[in-house]
């Protein structure tokens, strides 16, 4: 199986994370202010979603309290992120880059994946929202049976990219695949 632009570049992902959040570091340490932030953090976003699709993802930035996307800061009205489950995930030593579920985002209204990994030496955290529906797998159908169905999903059973022939409304397809993904978490496919 081979995957699309955006599957395939987790590792690149790793990579673009554990950069913002040293370089955010680096910044706070030579006390760049809120200005300064804005001005390197936009650059930074536009450089990820250049690398990893511009339709496919959106970056944020958690700091000094605030949230900083492409849009610019957010109002405390917006969001807390430290609210949300993404947010709760993250490694408050900035070890491990964290990886949600899928989830609808309350900004956007859309469905999301996030990955983000909080700053070392602050409270920073660099994250990106991944879109599912620009993820592009695609499977060799020629090593599938005829009619086969082809499913992804995140850790919880939800399906991030589906290719089935099948002729269902996506809610159906959607409780189908939690529910097979779930028989087969109880082995009865063993």
């Amino acid at each position: 199986m081979s995957c699309g632009r955006t599957c395939c570049r987790t590792p690149i992902l790793n990579t673009l994370l554990s950069f913002g959040s040293q370089t955010i570091d680096l910044h706070l340490d030579n006390d760049w202010n809120d200005e300064q932030l804005e001005g390197w953090l936009l650059s930074y976003f536009n450089t990820v979603q250049a690398v990893m699709g511009e339709s496919s993802v959106a970056p944020c930035a958690y700091i000094r309290g605030r949230v900083l996307t492409q849009s610019g800061w957010l109002s405390d009205t917006d969001i807390t992120p430290a609210q949300t489950s993404w947010f709760q995930q993250v490694d408050p030593e900035g070890r491990e880059t964290v990886y949600t579920g899928v989830y609808t985002d309350p900004l956007l209204d859309t469905p999301v994946v996030t990955v983000a990994q909080m700053c070392k030496n602050s409270d920073a955290t660099v994250a990106v929202r991944l879109f599912p529906d620009q993820f592009a797998f695609h499977s060799d159908s020629d090593l599938l049976p005829e009619d086969a169905s082809f499913y992804i999903c995140d850790g919880a059973g939800v399906p991030v990219s589906v290719q089935t022939t099948l002729n269902e409304s996506p809610e159906e397809i959607a409780q189908y695949v939690q529910e097979l993904s779930g028989r087969i978490r109880n082995g009865e496919f063993e």
